[in-house]
């Protein structure tokens, strides 16, 4: 498998954690470096430092499974710029006192642009990015939805459990090919 720093990386069995153990190390480093010598990058240079979500203790078992399936998110799977259909969820929405039904007004309608009613895995697997504009920014939505806002979990369980399943199969996928690749 070829790594973004542009180095052959044997994965074998071990996978994903072969892949990680590689990006840690100071070829990956080094090749990085030359790939991109300016001080901005330095935080896109290394897999350990890639932002992940503050996972607050003591959240529901259905937000503990997707903060789980975020950090099975293959490295593969490109970081979010503010234009992805995704990043819609980087910023947490403004609760209004005004409105009758935040759920109904604001909450739902940004959901379903990205994870709508009749949206195969498919299609939510396609959209799926990293970063804070991407699922770290989606889960922390969702976490204020529920911990902040008071919509009830029961309302987002489906689109929860189904952002869950597209990005497992990100994770198979990811597997997968990585065990067969001959590289």
């Amino acid at each position: 498998m070829t790594c973004e720093c542009g180095l052959v990386v044997k994965v074998g069995t071990g996978g994903e954690a072969n892949l990680m153990s590689h990006r840690k190390g100071s070829r990956h480093r080094n090749a990085m470096q030359k790939l991109f010598p300016d001080e901005s990058t330095k935080k896109f240079m290394a897999f350990s430092s890639v932002p992940k979500p503050e996972f607050a203790p003591g959240l529901s078992p259905l937000l503990m499974q997707l903060k789980d399936a975020i950090a099975r998110i293959p490295s593969t799977v490109p970081k979010a710029i503010p234009n992805d259909t995704i990043a819609m969820l980087s910023t947490l929405p403004v609760l209004d006192s005004t409105l009758d039904d935040q759920w109904k007004e604001v909450f739902d309608p940004v959901l379903n642009k990205f994870l709508g009613y009749g949206k195969s895995v498919e299609k939510i697997k396609s959209e799926i990015r990293t970063g804070s504009y991407g699922t770290d920014g989606a889960y922390n939505w969702l976490c204020f939805c529920i911990t902040k806002a008071g919509v009830g979990e029961e309302l987002l369980e489906g689109k929860i459990r189904q952002l869950i399943g597209a990005i497992n199969e990100l994770y198979v996928l990811f597997l997968t090919s990585t065990v067969y690749d001959d590289s």
